[in-house]
């Protein structure tokens, strides 16, 4: 969900993930395959394709195969993620680098307490890590479905942007996102996107911006009055004009 305190699988994990995966291999390389055991308990093996072993570049490869591997960050984590360099530029080894990345992800299985996210399908990753304790993380892809807890949803031209600010207290976060979902627990197709993109502040909820969903014959728009309150507006028969206007909580919607 939007809010980010809300629980369930955490949004840190890519990133933990991607950062660990390639400081293993830059260290290893050439390399593969590795096989190193998780903190608490199952493996994590990584191996690929560099064109040079002290960097990345354009054209490297590199997959990392999940044995229900536990950090001992609350995730289980099983499946494969083959990884495409697209671009890169910076030193992996100083943690300072802009790299994006196609990823393909077959059978990636998360389980975090009682959620269970199943994952297939491609995207395009970007992070970028050059002006830290600021970093920007951008997602996009053409299709990824997922089956989370028995549901099963497939996201088409998609996109996610944040950025984090940790070298400020308390650290403000921005996120953007659009595209079109298609779930087993909706009626039909719906779009999405952030006309204003959300503003926070560590974990609270966010206390500016805008999301739109939108279906066949009607609309709702979500606005964050501040990081307790939010207001619905909703246009129930596709003709522009606000029908119903609902005032509620942040904490109200975490709970649907």
């Amino acid at each position: 969900g939007i809010a980010s305190n809300g629980g369930g699988i955490s949004k840190p994990t890519a990133r933990r993930a991607a950062t660990g995966i390639l400081g293993d291999i830059v260290s290893n390389a050439p390399f593969g395959p590795i096989t190193n055991a998780c903190t608490v308990s199952g493996t994590l093996t990584v191996s690929g394709d560099l064109a040079d072993p002290l960097t990345l570049t354009a054209g490297d490869t590199i997959r990392a195969e999940y044995e229900a591997c536990d950090d001992g960050q609350g995730e289980i984590v099983d499946g494969t993620i083959d990884s495409t360099v697209e671009a890169f530029s910076g030193n992996i080894l100083s943690g300072a680098y802009d790299v994006t990345m196609r990823i393909e992800l077959t059978d990636l299985d998360v389980m975090a307490g009682n959620d269970h996210l199943l994952g297939n399908g491609d995207a395009t990753a970007t992070l970028d890590t050059t002006a830290a304790p600021f970093v920007s993380t951008t997602v996009s892809g053409d299709s990824l479905a997922s089956t989370t807890n028995g549901a099963s949803a497939t996201l088409s031209a998609f996109s996610f942007d944040q950025t984090v600010d940790a070298g400020l207290s308390p650290a403000p976060y921005t996120l953007a996102a659009a595209g079109t979902l298609d779930s087993s627990e909706l009626a039909g197709v719906i779009r999405y996107s952030t006309p204003v993109t959300f503003e926070g502040d560590d974990v609270e909820y966010p206390h500016a911006g805008e999301l739109r969903v939108s279906g066949a014959n009607s609309s709702a728009r979500l606005i964050a009055l501040d990081n307790v309150n939010v207001r619905i507006e909703v246009d129930s028969n596709g003709d522009g004009a606000v029908d119903q206007t609902i005032e509620t909580t942040w904490a109200e919607l975490a709970n649907l």
